[in-house]
């Protein structure tokens, strides 16, 4: 999906001139993020979250990219290729929602973003389950409520989770070193529980504190920075 960056949104980030220059074999990893709780910025000042929804999408792309390159080289010991899949309500019935138009029409100007031992490749929009097959399409994912007549996003948290299971099971064993789901509900806490009792490593970024319900699992949050 194509991904613009914009001009000193992303200092920290240079173009990868090709992955066959790179010598070291990358590691895979992933990043399953929210993409209602990252496009929000929380992570930033207000005056610079502010500038960034001014600017539209492809600001919150560059945003989002960069803290989560960050994070990604604060908690890796390897060079690793991490690829991105964002997750909203992505339809209304069938029909692609104006999130999904303005996220899948950005240009791509740069195939892959460095930082330090982190290649961060453009993000995937997930409104198919990774699992694949006939019924792993994702419709109706933006709803109308019938009280309020609010929208209200559906699936995102439960597809989220399935895919962390799913491609947690598909790596055992592989080369791939580490998962983050981006997004601030508890509803994910449960799947990086247990994809870490497969023996992944897998963390929740965020910007809330952990649960003081769930003070065991505190060890499992990386703070947005």
């Amino acid at each position: 999906m194509p991904v613009e960056p914009g001009p000193g949104d992303l200092q920290m980030l240079t173009a990868l001139p090709s992955c066959a220059a790179v010598s070291v074999r990358l590691r895979e990893a992933y990043a399953l993020i929210d993409w209602d709780s990252a496009r929000r910025c929380p992570w930033l000042d207000p005056i610079a979250r502010e500038r960034v929804h001014r600017q539209g999408v492809a600001a919150q792309v560059d945003a989002v990219l960069k803290v989560l390159a960050k994070g990604f080289t604060k908690h890796s010991k390897d060079r690793v290729r991490v690829n991105v899949r964002v997750y909203h309500g992505w339809h209304r019935g069938n029909e692609p929602t104006q999130d999904l138009r303005d996220l899948t029409g950005l240009r791509l100007r740069k195939s892959s973003y460095e930082a330090g031992r982190v290649l961060v490749t453009p993000p995937v929009v997930g409104d198919r389950l990774a699992c694949g097959g006939p019924r792993a399409l994702l419709r109706d994912t933006l709803r109308i409520r019938d009280d309020d007549g609010r929208p209200e996003q559906k699936m995102v948290d439960s597809a989220i989770a399935a895919d962390l299971l799913h491609l947690a099971r598909r790596s055992a064993g592989a080369r791939v070193t580490e998962f983050i789901v981006f997004g601030e509900d508890d509803d994910l806490i449960p799947p990086v529980v247990v994809a870490n009792h497969w023996g992944l490593t897998c963390r929740i970024m965020r910007t809330r504190a952990s649960n003081r319900c769930m003070r065991h699992t505190a060890d499992l949050l990386i703070p947005c920075d």
